[in-house]
């Protein structure tokens, strides 16, 4: 028998908080099956079709009983904007139910992976332990502490849909993880980065133009009229950059030293959350590790922590790297 849940979203205070860029993940928790529905994109903007039956009774009235979810209003966020999830849970003594945002793929519409994912308890320690869920509750995906990341860090990339879930968890004999979508999803998505993030930032290099590799290029200013969390700076020789422009999608992988902008790190000092601070000017060291290559380099400022990496700016003077 069904808990009966009423979740909604909503846009909470913004939280500085950033996440280190190496990826974290959980390799075995369950997440969505490939051939899973997703809701149709239809004329207009920000405007979706949920004509799904939740249910699976082939019925399209799904405002019954049996949905913990009893609307799917579609709400659009602006990029790195936190985001609440409000539920109603008459099934208190249930300590096993997880809420997830999963990312979904408009180009061959399928679901991707879980983003991010909480307990009932606003974290991810207690949900089959202590959580004592309470009755009406808000979880939030914000990048602080306690983390809630999975297969993203925050903020969520832009440009992509997602959806919240209610999931419940159980065991099964050889004591892995099985997970239930419990009723129907609310969508949302995440709006573009504005333009003027990358045309109006700015790098300026120091005097010094040539580095040895493994050296630290230091005194790097920076200063971008819109900053986000986890808002970091690469260094690309120049036939990257010029690859990167034209297909409009830069290699986050393959760099040749990078730092968060906000810490002046990489996340070796930082918690698991990463960077707390944001800052639209300042300056930056980036140690120099181009495997002993040499050639003209340049240097990206880049907006999202995860990938595809499509909000960036590149300077236009070269450093040498001999």
């Amino acid at each position: 028998m069904y808990s009966k849940y009423f979740v909604s979203l909503f846009l909470a205070s913004l939280f500085r908080v950033t996440h280190a860029r190496n990826s974290i993940g959980h390799s075995d928790r369950g997440g969505l099956s490939e051939d899973q529905p997703a809701p149709g994109r239809t004329a207009g903007d920000n405007d979706y079709d949920y004509d799904y039956d939740y249910d699976n009774d082939n019925n399209d009235d799904d405002n019954n009983d049996d949905d913990m979810l009893q609307s799917t209003t579609y709400v659009s966020y602006d990029f790195d904007k936190p985001i609440a999830v409000n539920f109603i849970n008459q099934d208190t003594n249930n300590v096993t139910h997880e809420i997830s945002l999963d990312k979904y793929n408009k180009e061959d519409m399928s679901w991707l992976e879980t983003s991010m994912w909480t307990g009932l308890c606003n974290d991810q320690e207690s949900w089959n332990s202590t959580c004592v869920p309470e009755k009406t509750g808000q979880v939030e995906f914000n990048g602080g502490l306690p983390t809630k990341t999975y297969d993203d860090g925050w903020p969520l990339n832009p440009g992509f849909l997602y959806e919240a879930c209610v999931w419940d968890v159980s065991l099964d004999e050889l004591g892995n993880d099985n997970f239930t979508k419990i009723g129907g999803c609310l969508y949302f998505d995440v709006n573009e980065i504005p333009e003027k993030a990358m045309t109006k930032a700015k790098i300026t290099v120091p005097s010094k133009k040539k580095y040895a590799d493994g050296e630290t290029i230091a005194g790097i200013g920076f200063n971008t009229k819109l900053n986000y969390q986890n808002q970091w700076m690469g260094l690309y020789s120049v036939s990257q950059v010029d690859e990167f422009n034209e297909s409009g999608v830069l290699d986050g992988d393959n760099d040749s030293g990078w730092v968060i902008t906000g810490c002046n790190d990489i996340g070796e000092n930082l918690p698991d959350n990463g960077c707390e601070i944001k800052k639209k000017k300042g300056e930056v060291d980036i140690i120099v590790d181009t495997n002993g290559e040499t050639g003209k380099y340049k240097l990206c400022i880049v907006f999202t922590w995860n990938p595809p990496y499509e909000y960036f700016s590149c300077d236009k003077k070269k450093i040498t790297i001999k």
